[in-house]
């Protein structure tokens, strides 16, 4: 069986009313989407301390946001200017772009550019 896939995609945000400001004007974002060995990124995990307590450790956001956001189309803050990779939204002081950061995670997280509906023998 062969499926068809995608390593990239792109992403219209609902942040922030995004989609209904006019197609020239809307954010839009390149993702790249991770390798099967890369997917540990995406999930938490359950460790335990020397005292033999369990904890948990959370996906680390910072690090999905920086390694997968590719490309960042027509976003800019008044703090930090024009902001067109996951880096430069992970290094923004404006908390206003903290739900834009949420999305874009659960996007990545949930898409993972594979259709399972098309698959050709």
């Amino acid at each position: 069986m062969r499926l068809l896939g995608t390593l990239n995609d792109i992403y219209v945000p609902e942040f922030n009313g995004n989609k209904d400001e006019p197609a020239k004007d809307q954010i839009v974002v390149t993702l790249k989407f991770p390798t099967l060995s890369e997917e540990i990124k995406f999930a938490g995990k359950w460790c335990e301390s020397k005292a033999g307590e369990s904890y948990y450790v959370p996906a680390d956001y910072a690090d999905v946001i920086r390694s997968y956001v590719v490309n960042i189309k027509n976003l800019e803050t008044d703090s930090d200017g024009i902001i067109d990779t996951g880096a430069k939204l992970m290094d923004s002081a404006d908390m206003r772009l903290a739900p834009l950061v949420i999305e874009l995670f659960r996007y990545l997280q949930f898409n993972r550019g594979l259709d399972e509906g098309t698959k050709k023998k």
